[in-house]
């Protein structure tokens, strides 16, 4: 007689034996599921010999780079406009509170600097240092980010 076919005997034979030991078994089980983590970090996805990530460590050692988060706004209208810039400075401002973010490393509209040099001297802002209240402000903005080729790769 071949396994299974023993197994579906045994179950047969011993109904109550194999209800407890699937208890049992899921018992076990869900006990300790609330120490179970799930890792969804890619890096830890590839083997830590792995050459890429040896070479994507090193680097991050090197620059001194930390984990990233990336949140975005979307409308339908497009960001330019008071209500959307308004909640992505809201957003940011409560980004800046959470302990442990490196608030140096932000890159928003409100905390990126937009370098611009006039008549000598140079003036270092953050591209937007308050919502736009009318279209000429946003016109202002729209212009600053797209005449600056490192804002406009970058934000």
């Amino acid at each position: 007689m071949r396994l299974i076919e023993r197994l579906t005997a045994f179950s047969f034979d011993h109904p109550r034996l194999v209800l407890f030991l699937a208890l049992l078994v899921t018992t076990v089980f869900a006990a300790s599921s609330p120490r179970a983590r799930v890792d969804t970090d890619p890096e830890n996805m590839l083997e830590a010999d792995q050459p890429d990530r040896v070479r994507y460590d090193r680097m991050k050692r090197d620059f001194n780079l930390h984990d990233m988060i990336v949140v975005g706004v979307v409308d339908r209208r497009g960001i330019y406009h008071p209500e959307a810039l308004g909640r992505i400075a809201r957003v940011v401002a409560e980004i800046q509170e959470i302990p442990g973010v490196i608030t140096q490393d932000i890159v928003s509209l409100t905390t990126t600097n937009n370098p611009t040099a006039a008549g000598g001297v140079v003036d270092i802002r953050p591209v937007m240092e308050r919502v736009p209240r009318d279209e000429a402000e946003m016109a202002a903005l729209r212009r600053a980010i797209s005449e600056n080729r490192f804002l406009n790769e970058k934000i």
